[in-house]
């Protein structure tokens, strides 16, 4: 399916709908990370001060080219060092990636500055790393409230693709729930995973009808060199995505840094 969304003109917002923020780069080949563990604590102990050591099971994220029969190459036991702090934003090492993810995501220019000092370690201590794929992904989410005579549509803040396909009967009391899920090869390589619902819920003891909208980049077997620019073109696109996603009402709104109920 293609949604030819077009690239749009770059612009800042000084307010943000961003509920979590998840940054993901894959290696090839499975190695131990505790020397990378070691030497990262005094370049990000201040910002992430808490640590601990977390054994997984861990899937390892296959491509939609990728043969994703082979179940037993494609389980992975690995221990993974976490970094983390009171904001709930964490650093994970694995045996096999690096992740950060930002539950009080600030801006890309902060993400960028963290991924930048972990990747300049990694490749200082393993500089024949090979890497198969960059994931960025930006969960957004929106409240709007509800009572029988009023029920939320988000007509007046998303484009009407999402809303056409949404149920109409979602906005019955009797559903609760409306998931969608589209993958999409995209621009230059660049894969997108899109997903979006409606749930019902109660915030500050009132009806609700919350919008989730889920934009996931990812690219495949990327060089070392290439790496920064590619999450920054990654950025680039789920920008596209997201303003393409929303109407003007939302965008004047989050121009003029009003606080969006999320």
């Amino acid at each position: 399916m293609a949604l030819n969304i077009p690239e749009s003109k770059r612009e800042v917002f000084k307010s943000h709908t961003i509920v979590r923020c998840i940054v993901r780069l894959d290696f090839e080949d499975v190695f131990d990370v505790s020397d990378l563990a070691k030497s990262i604590i005094p370049e990000i102990s201040n910002k992430y001060p808490q640590r601990r050591k977390e054994n997984a099971i861990n899937l390892k994220i296959l491509s939609k080219e990728q043969d994703s029969n082979k179940d037993n190459d494609d389980v992975i036991k690995e221990s993974v060092y976490v970094f983390f702090n009171e904001d709930n934003n964490s650093i994970k090492l694995g045996n096999t990636f690096i992740l950060i993810d930002c539950s009080n995501y600030i801006n890309f220019d902060d993400l960028l500055e963290i991924f930048k000092t972990l990747l300049n370690k990694l490749t200082e201590l393993y500089p024949d790393n090979k890497y198969r794929r960059l994931g960025l992904r930006k969960i957004n989410a929106f409240f709007e409230k509800e009572t029988e005579n009023n029920l939320a549509s988000f007509e007046d803040k998303l484009n009407e693709f999402y809303t056409d396909h949404l149920n109409k009967n979602v906005f019955d009391s009797a559903l609760r729930e409306d998931y969608h899920k589209i993958s999409v090869p995209d621009l230059n390589d660049m894969e997108m995973l899109l997903q979006f619902r409606t749930d019902k819920g109660h915030k500050d003891n009132e009806n609700n009808r919350r919008f989730i909208l889920d934009i996931d980049f990812f690219t495949i077997n990327i060089e070392e060199k290439d790496i920064e620019q590619k999450l920054k073109d990654l950025n680039s696109r789920l920008f596209d995505v997201y303003v393409w996603s929303i109407k003007d009402k939302l965008k004047n709104k989050l121009r003029d840094g009003v606080c969006v109920d999320t």
